[in-house]
């Protein structure tokens, strides 16, 4: 009796778990996703395992049982296979090549198992079925090889399947493994249950029953429940009850796999309940809420600003993004956080107040990715609009700038109402170039003019709130040379009070200021730069204002003081730029648009890149203008030799990378330049050019004697120090002559400084209470104002002839002597050294001790003007550096940087060039005759990359480098060479790092 009830628990029971399983199935079918219809067809075939086996054991017929029995196993096979496919998905994976030629093996075979068991019934080739004397499963099982066949698949299946599900679980936080280790743990159950049913021996009721059947609905609704259903909400009940619904910010929690798993009441008010609730996943929840996000961004954590509308208001938020991870640095979430800043949101425009915001930005730098993109954009003539139109009008322009801002700008810009009516928009993982861009649609979309100045913060050590700052004064600054802004009248004065000196001022400054422009984008200054540059080439030379006219003008040569009275203009507009707070951001670079490259300009002597870039570029530009320009005292040169004069002279009078790049741009738009700049002479027959007055050389050093002749004077004074009589130096030294000293009753106080004079009494009586005599140096007051040193050698004596004391004083001017000239050669010398000291700081970088971009990209673009050699340039990049330092941590990293720079070094020639780029890039140029062969060039780019390589690979840690060149044979910039072998680098990272790619110029 007891028997009976259990077989008919056990068939009702069966019939339970067959309809839960057609039911996971058709709700598996409803996700209309690939894993859920493999899901479903495992669920099904589940279910037709469940029955066919029930069938089975209960039937007398021999035939019914043999059927079922084959159907059973049948349904075994496709539903291990189906549960293999849906757990590739599950998992994430993707199928490969391998993968996929391995489920149709897995296909093929199960119909081939469909054929075995269908002809069993009939003639037993892989199961022989022995009647039995039972109440239950009447014929007994005896298996046949192709029965172990069968096993051996379906064994390996479940091996398969379980093998994903653990290779997951290593992959993931420990804190979602539990979804992945409960389906595990189902399948082992299921399988080792099956496995003791297979070989326990007996035949009484429970010894003949197959209990794993029963667990096939209970993985059924696991597998379901951990892809579909799963949910950290035990796992963080506490967390939410205790913090998340009482805390006065809007939190939204997403799991690892996007999915989202919690939000809170006050997420709730603020983004609308109905539908955050329809959010399901991440992708869902930015697109319904507008925001731009990169779910695989490194970065921790940064804030966007959003606007949430509802039938009523329109609330402005700020949104934190939060990367949450374990212990162990994997991410586990995505938090974010959303906060009303009404409180602290302009009124008019609805962006954040600029005091709010530079506390924001002054707490940490984590609330922007960068690099962050700034825009800074202001109405031109807004207080115009005021002052006539009254300040409501003003208001509205001021708002329809901040709209059309935010439809021109992108999603995940944030938006600032800087001081005065100054509109900013910030933009995490953005470029110079992204906001110039949409800078450039505002101002076209607007109706009205306005003004911008764009730029970009690369890293988290630069302050954001300066970046602004000094973006805006930039923007200022164009606001300067803008005709439409108000703000140019004090500049067009300055302009006018020039051209007083020279007439042809406004269009030398207007014609500098186009090819300045053109020649910045080409040598990619920042806006920032243009704005100054475009500043500085109207007033590069505005020191003139200060310079006599017939100086200016002389057709002539200059004499020494001439052109000392003329190089003192740099001088002067420095001074008058300093003065002014708008134009003091171009004072050092007014000051030294005369100096060369090669250290001989004036006023400081700078050289190489210690000058300001925009001094550079305006030398460049200046001389060039002038040179084809007519002058009252000569006529203009043609085009193509004040190119030549140019090249002639790059590497000593002009960077070499600015000429380079400015001959190929008038080379290349010589027509457009043509119209826009100047009204070049036609190329015709060069003409006799006068010279452009120069001051005699007066540098050459005479031959050097042992003996030399110093320059004196002898007076006498007397007894009151008046000077009674002088000889014919006195003059030359003193600048007085013997009818001043007549005229005036010239004392000898009148030649001593007022400042010293009191010095010079003391410590002359002083001497003279000791003796006859004084030796002493001092300082002598010129009649043109201007105080010399001199050797002063003094005695008293008696007059008998006039029975009076009388004093006769001997003087020599030091700088005129042999001693001094050495001492101030030697002074000049250590200057000289200190001043290199100083220029090797702007050449070098300071970790690795190789040159610096800057430096690197100047002294190759003057080889490459220098000769006829085929060239080549290498780009190199350390790979997973990244993650070397999160590892190892910077410092190691810093080492492991020098460890690259010493051996690449090493590595090279004495003739080869190599540079840090920045970060982890570096690159080197080599040089060669032209007459060797390119697959040894090749074979020196192959050494360089097997040598570092394999050194830094030895390293702890090391990863190794990605390397990629170009060989050029023929006239190539340094810009396109340094393109073409940061593309081949690029590729070689593409194939799969570690690797060299070597490409010649020009090819693709």
């Amino acid at each position: 009796m007891n028997e009976t009830v259990m077989i008919n628990a056990y068939i009702v029971i069966s019939i339970i778990i067959a309809a839960t399983d057609i039911l996971l199935a058709v709700k598996s079918f409803e996700k209309n996703k690939t894993t859920g219809r493999f899901l479903g067809f495992a669920c099904m075939g589940a279910a037709i395992v469940d029955i066919s086996y029930l069938i089975s054991i209960i039937s007398d017929s021999y035939m019914c049982m043999a059927i079922m029995s084959s159907i059973y196993f049948i349904s075994i096979d496709f539903m291990l296979v189906s549960l293999l496919i849906f757990t590739v998905y599950f998992t994430k994976g993707k199928f490969s090549g391998y993968g996929k030629w391995m489920v149709a093996f897995c296909f093929l075979y199960c119909i081939y198992e469909l054929i075995v068991f269908a002809v069993n019934p009939f003639m037993e080739i892989a199961i022989e079925y022995k009647p039995r004397d039972t109440l239950i499963a009447k014929y007994s099982y005896h298996m046949k090889p192709l029965y172990d066949l069968h096993l051996i698949f379906s064994y390996v299946m479940v091996l398969l399947v379980v093998g994903l599900l653990i290779r997951k679980i290593c992959k993931i936080p420990h804190e979602y493994r539990w979804q992945y280790l409960s389906v595990i743990i189902g399948i082992l159950i299921i399988v080792g249950t099956n496995a003791i049913f297979l070989f326990l021996p007996g035949e009484s009721v429970v010894n003949l029953l197959d209990y794993s059947i029963g667990g096939y609905s209970v993985v059924s609704f696991i597998i379901y429940w951990s892809c579909f259903d799963y949910s950290t909400h035990g796992m963080l009940n506490k967390l939410k009850t205790s913090i998340f619904e009482n805390i006065g910010q809007g939190i939204v929690l997403f799991d690892d796999d996007e999915r989202l798993i919690l939000h809170n009441e006050r997420a709730d008010f603020f983004l609308g309940e109905e539908r955050l609730t329809g959010c399901k996943d991440l992708q869902s929840f930015l697109d319904v809420y507008g925001l731009s996000f990169d779910p695989e961004s490194d970065d921790d954590s940064f804030s966007l600003q959003c606007y949430i509308k509802s039938e009523t208001e329109e609330k402005t938020l700020r949104c934190d993004v939060k990367k949450l991870e374990n212990k162990k640095g994997h991410k586990i979430g995505q938090m974010f956080v959303f906060t009303d800043i009404a409180l602290e949101t302009d009124m008019l425009t609805g962006f954040q107040k600029w005091e709010n915001f530079k506390q924001l930005a002054l707490e940490k730098n984590d609330h922007f990715t960068f690099p962050v993109g700034i825009a800074v954009c202001d109405i031109n003539s807004l207080s115009v609009i005021n002052s006539t139109l009254g300040k409501k009008a003003g208001d509205q322009r001021i708002r329809l700038l901040a709209e059309n801002m935010r439809t021109c700008f992108p999603e995940r810009a944030y938006y600032v109402r800087g001081t005065e009516a100054h509109l900013i928009a910030l933009c995490s993982r953005s470029s110079e170039d992204e906001m110039a861009v949409c800078a450039g649609k505002l101002k076209e979309k607007f109706d009205g003019s306005i003004q911008y100045a764009v730029s970009v913060v690369e890293g988290e050590t630069h302050s954001i709130v300066e970046s602004i700052r000094n973006t805006t004064k930039a923007m200022r600054t164009k606001k300067l040379v803008d005709s439409k802004s108000i703000h140019s009248d004090m500049l067009a004065s300055l302009i006018r009070a020039l051209e007083e000196c020279d007439s042809d001022t406004e269009h030398h400054v207007r014609r500098t200021q186009i090819m300045g422009a053109e020649l910045g984008k080409r040598i990619e200054l920042s806006d920032i730069q243009q704005s100054r540059l475009s500043l500085l080439c109207l007033l590069h030379d505005i020191g003139k204002i200060g310079v006599p006219m017939e100086i200016l003008n002389k057709p002539g040569k200059l004499t020494d003081e001439e052109w000392k009275i003329m190089r003192s203009h740099v001088e002067k507009g420095y001074d008058i730029a300093n003065s002014n707070a708008e134009l003091k951001q171009i004072a050092e670079e007014i000051r030294h648009h005369h100096e060369r490259w090669d250290g001989k300009g004036y006023p400081d002597g700078l050289s190489r890149e210690s000058i300001p870039v925009l001094s550079r570029v305006i030398a460049v530009v200046d001389a060039f203008d002038a040179m084809v320009s007519d002058r009252p005292y000569r006529n203009g040169m043609p085009v193509s030799d004040a190119l030549e004069e140019l090249k002639k002279c790059a590497g000593t009078q002009f960077d070499p990378f600015i000429v380079s790049e400015f001959v190929q741009m008038i080379s290349e738009n010589y027509s457009d330049t043509v119209k826009e700049v100047h009204k070049f002479r036609q190329e015709k027959e060069k003409p006799q050019h006068r010279q452009v007055a120069k001051p005699e050389d007066n540098s050459t050093l005479q031959e050097v004697f042992c003996v030399h002749t110093v320059q004196c004077s002898r007076y006498l004074l007397d007894g009151s120090w008046n000077i009674l009589s002088v000889d014919d130096n006195f003059e030359k030294l003193t600048g007085y002559s013997g009818e001043d000293v007549e005229k005036n009753s010239m004392n000898q106080m009148d030649l001593i400084p007022e400042a010293d004079r009191t010095e010079y009494l003391c410590r002359t009586n002083a001497n003279l209470a000791k003796g006859t005599y004084v030796l002493q140096e001092h300082r002598l007051h010129r009649k043109d104002g201007k105080d010399i040193y001199v050797f002063c050698y003094g005695r008293v004596f008696y007059d008998s002839a006039v029975k009076q004391d009388r004093a006769e004083i001997i003087i020599s001017d030091v700088s005129s002597t042999y001693s001094m000239k050495i001492l101030t050669d030697a002074e000049q010398n250590k200057a000289e050294v200190r001043l290199r000291n100083w220029e090797n700081t702007y050449r070098t970088d300071s970790l690795t001790g190789l040159l610096n971009h800057a430096a690197f990209r100047n002294d190759m673009e003057m080889k490459l003007l220098s000769g006829d050699f085929n060239a080549m340039m290498i780009m190199i990049d350390v790979d997973k550096f990244k993650q070397y330092n999160d590892t190892y941590g910077h410092h190691n990293g810093d080492k492991y940087l020098i460890l690259v720079a010493q051996t690449l070094l090493v590595s090279l020639r004495n003739e080869d060039f190599a540079s840090r780029m920045g970060g982890d890039e570096f690159a080197v140029m080599m040089f060669f005759n032209k007459s060797v062969p390119e697959k040894t060039i090749k074979e020196h780019a192959q050494q360089i990359f097997d040598k570092v390589n394999l050194t830094v690979k030895s390293a702890e840690g090391g990863t190794g480098i990605s390397m990629g060149a170009v060989i050029a044979k023929s006239e190539a910039t340094f810009n396109r060479l340094y393109e073409e072998a940061d593309n081949a680098l690029y590729e070689a990272k593409e194939s799969g790092r570690g690797r060299l790619v070597v490409k010649e110029h020009g090819e693709k």
